[in-house]
């Protein structure tokens, strides 16, 4: 007699599961790597479109997850998020913008997908951090390792290898790269994959010499290295002061015998451009040094603000108002002259209420301190780029959020049942 076993509903609740799961790794690796996709797999068309259809599966398939979390009173930071998002969307809109390849693309490339991505990235994460992360740091192997294999090593600008197809894209990436690494190695998931990763990660920034890069993977690795180890034991202390010397001893090599070195220096030069960034002359060839080229973006940027104070002129309309042909390098200057205060306010808000959230995830996460670094490499990025709609960016993001709004609760026991 055979015993014939009945498909249960629990049974479809584990395959719609399983499903959903795999499904969200395969649309997390292709968003990351998509440019090393449409560029060198796929034709870009096919891998715009196929893309776009992901993207709206993934919405449609953890649409209830998404809106547990965003939507959700107790989750500040995601929703101010999503106000910064729908108001930049509504304030493009409404002051008009300047995106050659219309208003589809404008929407979908500046604000939907990135979205989207950020809300389907931090849900996996609170559920399957681990396997997340796996899936995010093969992604971004895979389009350093395609994307370095690729470069054109017979063009370069002043000794940058750089792909006119990637261009400053493909150093960038080395910072959540950098950071997913360290989070997996503090975890003890990688182990004697971490140095070859972060070599790896490295490469790009030495060919492209991208100096706020640099400085974000630094920021990184020092947080891994304070969060790593246990200050309760003198051994592990003495460990910890060789490694931040040798780390310096790297870095002086880096900035001695690299192109990353001279770029720095070079903006400190005499004979460098200078702009009225401030009255004082010796402040104002400081600031210069600091920020370049890019002086004249903040100069120029700060004037349309002053002009436009309270919704700005719309983003991506800096080029179009001024007739410079490049975007603001700046993600502080970006909200501040084309979102207004408005703008301004609401990423303030959102990078407030996120350190605060990590600096009270002590308890609940045990690399806070590392995913810390890496937030606040994001803040020094936004000095020198724009990130409100970059994937590197909203990967970290994705993590912060995780980090801050863990799926499983503290459950709070109360003294008098303690003992009971």
């Amino acid at each position: 007699m055979s015993h014939t076993r009945h498909l249960k509903y629990t049974d479809i609740q584990e395959l719609h599961k399983s499903v959903v799961l795999l499904f969200n790794l395969v649309y997390i690796f292709a968003y990351i790597s998509r440019l090393a996709i449409e560029k060198y797999v796929l034709r870009a068309d096919d891998g715009e479109r196929g893309i776009l259809v992901l993207t709206i599966l993934a919405l449609v398939l953890n649409l209830p997850e998404i809106c547990r979390l965003f939507l959700n009173r107790s989750r500040p930071a995601c929703i101010i998020w999503l106000l910064l998002t729908a108001y930049s969307l509504a304030n493009s809109m409404l002051m008009g913008f300047t995106a050659p390849n219309g208003t589809f693309v404008f929407i979908r490339t500046n604000f939907t997908e990135p979205l989207a991505f950020l809300m389907v990235a931090t849900c996996m994460m609170r559920k399957h951090r681990q396997k997340t992360l796996v899936v995010m740091l093969s992604s971004f192997l895979f389009f350093v390792i395609i994307g370095t294999i690729n470069i054109d090593w017979r063009t370069n600008a002043y000794g940058r290898f750089l792909n006119q197809d990637m261009g400053n894209v493909l150093p960038l990436y080395a910072v959540p790269t950098t950071l997913i690494a360290s989070i997996l190695r503090h975890e003890e998931t990688i182990k004697k994959s971490y140095v070859p990763i972060l070599l790896i990660a490295v490469i790009p920034i030495l060919l492209g010499a991208t100096r706020k890069a640099f400085a974000a993977v630094l920021v990184i690795f020092v947080s891994y290295l304070l969060c790593h180890s246990d200050k309760k034991r003198s051994s592990n202390i003495i460990l910890l002061a060789i490694m931040l010397y040798l780390t310096y001893i790297g870095v002086t090599h880096i900035l001695e015998h690299t192109l990353i070195g001279e770029r720095f220096a070079s903006t400190f030069r005499h004979d460098a451009v200078s702009y009225p960034l401030f009255d004082n002359p010796f402040v104002n060839r400081i600031a210069n040094g600091l920020v370049g080229d890019r002086a004249v973006m903040y100069y120029k940027g700060t004037l349309l603000f002053a002009q436009h104070p309270i919704n700005g002129i719309g983003l991506q309309n800096y080029g179009e108002t001024t007739g410079d042909y490049y975007l603001i390098h700046s993600e502080y200057i970006v909200q501040l002259c084309e979102n207004g205060i408005i703008g301004f306010a609401l990423l303030s808000a959102f990078i407030g209420v996120v350190l605060y959230g990590l600096t009270k995830t002590t308890t609940r996460h045990d690399s806070w301190g590392i995913v810390l670094g890496g937030f606040l490499s994001i803040l020094i990025i936004n000095f020198t780029a724009w990130t409100y709609n970059t994937t590197f960016a909203m990967v970290v993001y994705a993590i912060v959020l995780s980090t801050i709004y863990p799926n499983t609760k503290t459950i709070q026991i109360a003294e008098n049942d303690s003992d009971s």
